[in-house]
């Protein structure tokens, strides 16, 4: 257990904690962002149907050196945090690497997501594994090309990724790093039945754990063919509760019991429990595009310009002040796909598997 990671981490969270309760009881402001997310493109390579990124008409963003400055003012005014790096596809903008190798040399823990396509060349696993990132997630969407790759919209995307895993391996183990992988699967119409099987392929091939979210109506295809009828919803309660019974045997699956059977009712268009009762993403995100344009959440307007303002600027500005009154007071409850809905003791069981 890398007890190191957990303790720093803990300590981060735990300190931002105390103004969120401070702020929920009094109103006294004195909150800063735990949640540090960037989008450093929106391009992507691959062709998701659920995703929209790569059918936009045009791209827009930071140049590297822009992004250094942005993450080099964040902290000016938090000190060392953790950041998660997301797109379109990461990998995709040119000079990625080098923001991960400034995140390293600036004592600053990055996660990444991705489509997990570049790590097929030696070169990029080996500089990415060089870097010390914090964690990786990669999206799998099926254990099979049939399945996978008709998601992805890309032949041969599975494959890439199984080359891939070998290779981030491998240069684990030159480097001797420990960092954990996480396989990110978006359940469908298209996929669920598959679900237990893709655990199995990711055991086999040796990541560290395994979580599952439903697909959300962002698409065309998200909302028609991908969407679950009213009669698969049967055979996803089946599949649901052999995940739970795989999870309950010791598979790593990292979702909670609550996420898993709330996709029910969310495939229903019903309203789902959150786990977290006052919504704290006003309290906590700090969320930033590719062209530097700061949010706590897409239905509520910016907090500011990274581009033009400092991270302190931006954080105790009138708007943001705004933003976090009216997250707070929101009763839209977005069980999915918010990064504040988990609680405290759900975060530390979660840190456990995944840094254990």
């Amino acid at each position: 257990m890398d007890i190191g990671v957990i303790g720093r981490l803990g300590r981060r969270h735990l300190a931002t904690l105390l103004p969120e309760v401070l702020y929920l009881n009094t109103g006294i402001d004195t909150t800063r962002p735990t949640e540090i997310r960037a989008t450093v493109t929106e391009r992507c390579n691959y062709r998701c149907l659920q995703c929209g990124c790569w059918r936009l008409e045009e791209y827009r963003e930071m140049s590297i050196e822009r992004w250094k400055a942005a993450l080099a003012s964040i902290k000016d005014f938090l000190g060392p945090y953790t950041i998660q790096f997301v797109g379109g596809e990461p990998f995709v903008k040119k000079g990625f690497l080098d923001i991960l190798e400034f995140c390293r040399d600036e004592s600053l823990d990055a996660g990444v997501i991705t489509n997990g396509s570049a790590f097929a060349g030696e070169r990029v696993a080996d500089r990415f594994v060089a870097a010390r990132p914090l964690k990786l997630e990669i999206s799998v969407d099926g254990a099979t090309p049939e399945i996978h790759d008709r998601l992805r919209g890309v032949p041969g995307s599975l494959e890439r990724i199984t080359a891939g895993l070998l290779r981030l391996g491998e240069a684990r183990r030159r480097h001797a790093a420990r960092f954990p992988i996480r396989i990110k699967a978006t359940l469908n119409a298209v996929n669920f039945r598959s679900m237990p099987d893709l655990v199995t392929w990711a055991v086999e091939r040796g990541v560290t754990s395994i979580d599952f979210e439903p697909i959300r109506e962002w698409t065309d295809e998200s909302r028609g063919e991908l969407w679950p009828t009213e009669e698969d919803l049967g055979e996803l309660e089946a599949i649901l509760g052999r995940l739970l019974e795989m999870q309950a045997a010791g598979a790593p699956i990292e979702t909670s019991s609550g996420r898993l059977l709330g996709m029910l009712p969310h495939f229903r268009r019903e309203p789902v429990p959150l786990e977290v009762a006052t919504c704290r993403v006003g309290l906590r995100v700090f969320a930033i595009d590719p062209v530097g344009i700061v949010r706590s959440c897409d239905h509520f307007a910016p907090l500011g310009d990274l581009a033009r303002q400092t991270a302190r600027e931006i954080w105790t500005s009138a708007a943001a002040g705004e933003v976090r009154r009216a997250t707070v007071a929101c009763t839209r409850g977005c069980a999915y796909g918010c990064l504040a809905t988990k609680s405290l003791v759900q975060k530390i069981r979660r840190g456990l598997m995944v840094f254990g």
